[in-house]
């Protein structure tokens, strides 16, 4: 059972410690220590955590700021310390959505970092009038016209990753908003579902990018959905920084928070991010939904003043929030995951298309995209191809052996003959590697070569396999012709001919290339053409 604990509604104020020093009713100064602990308390760490009443948020306070804050300003300071060291009230920090700010469950104390969401009731939604349910469809046709691009597969799953959110469910996804074209309401969507559908005290718009490439993250702390809003163009180190970070909040259930002047802390990870930007991400993780924002209402403003006029206010919120939580059930969303259900958006592949490895893109574009396999050519030949490729696009190649890992990595693999690695692989083969890793996208232009050209190119590579299959046997017919000789040579030296007369107590051999002689047993009684000498 939980029971909640009071938080005070005044101000902490260094008089009113002082005044219950000296005119405490309660002995051992019991008045003082039991004020102190109205606005201080002690966690786990050993450290404390000050309720600020004007702002209605706790902040981090290490031993030393206590005893600076609170202990040196009263008279007897010696003798109050050592009972206040002596509190068995210890917290816990924990983010839990919709629980008490302190509470009490299970004999364990617990300070929550996180607020509770803004519809504390709500009724079954079949239970709300036309009105309201009308209101809430024009809010899912924006979504999925807008949002979506009309895809109704990644409405339902997007819908799906906000039910999940509205059980405060942290869902391992990062959804992005990217489109280089503003005015189409890339924003419309994670504004109406921050500010009307979970509220404030549990979301954060966030339109800077420090806390993502500082230490200084605490502002995320306890918030379950934050917004980075027009996230900047960033170079390759910046973005290899926030992806690292992003990869961190996004997935682990733990984190490292920081402030300004504060000692790291370790608090329950609820986040769930979402961000806009007119830069295209380069990361393509399994994590990154990327929606493909239509541009059907671009420069609309009378539509979305209109939608915001109707359905951005508490009513439609509720509606909303109750659809999320009544319409959808748990078993639904505990069947959904987002990183395996989202389906493949075409910005996302645009995005895998774009961060390719130049390896990667080196058989896309010049085979998979004209058609071609790979013929037999030699491991060292296909680098050299490779370099001339990359100097071409002005790209940076990878070394010899990066870019034969790079190739295995795709499952593209050399085979060995007559010592040297040859690479082949059908265009079929290159086709469905490019198919599995979504290598292609919809601006990618598949060539279509001519006849004349195509069977030039096939009678060149069929001479080329024909030329090294004859190189190949050439040099396998030497090599058997050494093979012989050298046995040839074995044998006259192992072996000879002798005759052998039945009960001689000496025989003599009669070689023919060797002047040597061996003695018989006596029991020896046959007539034998070879013998092998071991």
């Amino acid at each position: 059972m939980t029971e909640s604990l009071s938080l005070p509604t005044v101000s902490f104020n260094i008089a009113t410690l002082q005044h219950h020093e000296k005119n405490g009713l309660l002995k051992d100064y019991l008045d003082t220590i039991n004020y102190i602990f109205t606005y201080y308390f002690e966690t786990e760490n050993g450290f404390y955590y000050f309720y600020d009443v004007e702002n209605d948020s706790f902040k981090f306070k290490s031993t030393d700021d206590f005893k600076r804050e609170v202990i040196v300003k009263l008279e007897k300071e010696t003798d109050i310390y050592k009972k206040v060291k002596k509190n068995n009230k210890i917290f816990s920090v924990v983010c839990r959505i919709g629980k008490p700010r302190i509470y009490k469950q299970n004999d364990k104390y617990y300070l929550n970092e996180s607020g509770s969401f803004l519809h504390q009731t709500y009724k079954k939604y079949d239970e709300y009038p036309e009105e309201i349910k009308s209101k809430v469809n024009k809010i899912f046709e924006m979504i999925r016209d807008i949002s979506c691009n009309e895809d109704e597969k990644v409405f339902k799953a997007l819908l799906l990753w906000f039910a999940q959110i509205a059980r405060g469910r942290k869902t391992e996804c990062f959804i992005t908003c990217i489109c280089n074209v503003q005015g189409i309401g890339k924003s419309t969507l994670f504004e109406f579902f921050m500010n009307w559908v979970f509220g404030m005290k549990v979301c954060l718009l966030y339109p800077k990018k420090e806390a993502i490439f500082s230490n200084f993250n605490k502002i995320f702390l306890g918030k379950l959905l934050i917004l980075l809003e027009d996230l900047p163009e960033m170079s390759d180190n910046e973005y290899r920084t926030f992806s690292s970070t992003m990869k961190t909040l996004v997935t682990e259930k733990q984190s490292i928070y920081r402030d300004v002047f504060e000692k790291p802390i370790q608090a329950e990870n609820i986040s769930n991010f979402v961000a806009t930007s007119n830069y295209p991400l380069k990361d393509t993780g399994r994590r990154i939904i990327s929606l493909d924002v239509s541009l059907k209402k671009r420069l609309d403003f009378t539509y979305f003043q209109k939608l915001r006029a109707e359905c951005f206010n508490m009513k439609v919120g509720e509606g909303v929030f109750s659809y999320l939580l009544t319409k959808i059930s748990d078993e639904e969303c505990d069947k959904f995951y987002g990183q395996r259900d989202f389906p493949e958006t075409e910005n996302k592949r645009t995005s895998i298309a774009d961060s390719l490895s130049s390896a990667h893109k080196y058989i896309k574009f010049n085979y998979v995209l004209r058609k071609r396999g790979i013929s037999i050519i030699k491991r060292i030949d296909l680098y050299e191809n490779y370099k001339s490729f990359c100097r071409t696009k002005s790209l940076n190649a990878c070394g010899r052996n990066g870019f034969y890992k790079k190739l295995q990595e795709a499952e593209i693999t050399p085979y060995s003959s007559n010592g040297y690695e040859y690479y082949k692989a059908s265009y079929e083969k290159l086709k469905n590697i490019a198919d599995k890793y979504n290598w292609i996208c919809k601006y990618d232009d598949i060539e279509e070569e001519e006849q004349e050209e195509q069977q030039e190119e096939h009678q060149e590579d069929r001479e080329t396999e024909i030329n090294i299959l004859k190189n190949d046997l050439e040099q396998s017919r030497v090599e058997i012709a050494a093979l012989r000789k050298e046995l040839d040579e074995h044998k006259k030296k192992r072996f000879f001919k002798v005759k052998v007369k039945k009960n001689d107590t000496n025989i003599r051999q009669e070689p023919t290339n060797l002047q040597e002689s061996i003695e018989i047993p006596e029991n020896t009684s046959s007539e034998v053409d070879m013998i092998e000498l071991l």
